[in-house]
């Protein structure tokens, strides 16, 4: 797995404010990757960032997560039943996660990637 592009994306995971959630999905657009890259990332690399924010478009994390994302979920007071977020109700603003990750990330990206 590419170190560059697995940065940039650890990188957005951290710039996803507390009390919200951004779906696999959203995260691929920002830092021009894929909702499955995004997955992957996390699955191999994301221990050290807040990975409980992000989840597929229907509020899910893998089943193994879910009781301690829950718990993460009740901390931080994201809505949630049934093993799910409410994404409804606390998806992160996918232009002001663009604009906080392309700070972020500018020591990282070329002239060619979004931001």
């Amino acid at each position: 797995m590419d170190e560059r592009r697995t940065e940039l994306v650890l990188r957005a995971v951290e710039c996803v404010p507390a009390g919200r959630i951004a779906p696999y999905g959203m995260l691929g657009r920002v830092t021009g990757t894929s909702a499955r890259f995004v997955g992957r990332v996390l699955a191999t690399h994301g221990s050290f960032v807040p990975w409980w924010r992000v989840t597929n478009v229907r509020g899910v994390l893998p089943a193994p997560i879910r009781t301690e994302a829950a718990r993460r979920w009740d901390t931080e007071g994201i809505p949630h039943a049934d093993g799910r977020a409410r994404i409804e109700d606390c998806a992160a603003d996918e232009a002001l996660l663009r604009e906080s990750w392309e700070a972020a990330s500018r020591d990282l990206r070329t002239s060619e990637e979004p931001g």
